[in-house]
């Protein structure tokens, strides 16, 4: 008693959906393939690459005359004056 489970009489449109099936998949691999390969690594890389640039220099505040440095918990009473220079930009 022969079972037949596969119908390999498919024909033109059978075949046209394999191949279009087969071409999603490809694509479909090949996206995932470059987000492992590309996209992944620089979401990775990207924090420790920020952690290690040089930070920017915090201005600091001294009292006028003194030049001494103080820190953020430190209340200043004093004269403060504030020197704005004109943009020069390099050559």
């Amino acid at each position: 008693m022969f079972i037949k489970i596969i119908n390999l009489r498919g024909g033109l449109r059978g075949w046209a959906a394999i191949a279009a099936g087969l071409a999603f998949l490809v694509a479909v691999a090949f996206l995932a393939i470059g987000l492992v390969m590309f996209v992944l690594p620089i979401m990775l890389l990207a924090p420790i690459v920020y952690w290690l640039l040089p930070k920017p220099k915090r201005a600091t505040a001294s009292v006028t005359g003194s030049g001494k440095q103080v820190s953020r918990s430190q209340i200043i009473d004093g004269s403060f004056t504030a020197k704005v220079e004109k943009y020069q930009p390099r050559d």
